[in-house]
């Protein structure tokens, strides 16, 4: 069935049953039709009226002079799909943004600790030669003990194992680890863009609404109305709310600041709490 989109004369909702060489191949189709296809063929012969057509809906077949005379007086139309229940949109909460921060620490935590598997030095050889060893990658350390090391030597066959699953599996595991990190910082990034737009700049216009209701109330028989709003911008509690506000104007951030931009948001609610209670409470 085609979408609805299209007009309802194009829709190919009618099935048109055709038997073809029934007799001797038992082959029996059906078509999918639209009401101007229908139309054209029964106009130019390729179709006669006791042809069978279904109509959208319907269990059983009708001729097809019957379909088209209901369609001509109005009496068919396309099928309409039952539409979805709507989902209430679900705010993103103080929670969710720490959630996605952890889980942004916790793949952070684990490509640093790849990095410094990568890094590590070999723990066997004298000091001399760990120093020339600091720039040497695993694999050129490999090669140079599978050639020429002492395969006597119960150390350079630990050794040989390490490097050979460093080798093998380390950068693997790094890549890996390293787009998790990236789709989790991508994901933190997001959910502290909607915190703010659906949760923390709505909480902070309310709160900045109720602070300058509380100092019009204040100040209005004490400064002249052409001053206030003036007066009201200068004020300590605004500014100190503006610089709470700060974190939530700043847009744009790169994703690598992802956990920098959740820190700053997280502490401004903190923040924002305690503005809160110690000014707003009633």
């Amino acid at each position: 069935m085609q979408t609805a989109t299209l007009p309802f004369e194009q829709q190919k909702i009618f099935t048109l049953f055709d038997p073809g060489d029934a007799r001797q191949r038992r082959t029996f189709k059906e078509v999918p039709m639209s009401v101007s296809q229908l139309i054209e063929w029964r106009q130019d012969g390729r179709l006669t009226g006791d042809e069978h057509v279904r109509c959208p809906g319907d269990s059983r077949y009708s001729r097809l002079d019957t379909v088209l005379q209901k369609a001509a007086a109005g009496l068919l139309s396309a099928p309409v799909a039952e539409a979805a229940p709507l989902k209430p949109a679900v705010k993103i909460t103080k929670q969710d943004v720490e959630t996605a921060y952890q889980e942004c620490a916790r793949s952070g935590d684990e490509l640093d600790k790849l990095k410094r598997l990568a890094a590590q030095q070999s723990r066997f050889e004298d000091a001399p030669a760990a120093r020339r060893k600091f720039m040497e990658s695993p694999g050129d350390e490999l090669h140079r003990l599978e050639t020429s090391g002492d395969l006597a030597d119960s150390k350079v066959l630990t050794r040989i194992s390490e490097l050979r699953v460093m080798t093998a599996t380390l950068p693997h595991r790094s890549e890996l680890a390293r787009q998790l990190h990236g789709r989790n910082q991508r994901r933190l990034l997001d959910v502290c863009n909607s915190f703010i737009t659906d949760t923390f700049g709505p909480r902070l216009s309310e709160m900045d609404s109720r602070t300058r209701a509380l100092l019009t109330a204040k100040f209005k028989d004490l400064i002249a109305p052409e001053e206030l709003e003036h007066t009201l911008n200068g004020s300590e509690l605004i500014r100190r709310l503006n610089v709470i506000r700060e974190p939530v104007i700043v847009r744009g951030a790169e994703t690598d600041e992802a956990m920098e931009v959740a820190r700053r948001l997280l502490s401004s609610w903190t923040a924002a709490d305690e503005f809160e209670k110690k000014h707003l409470s009633t």
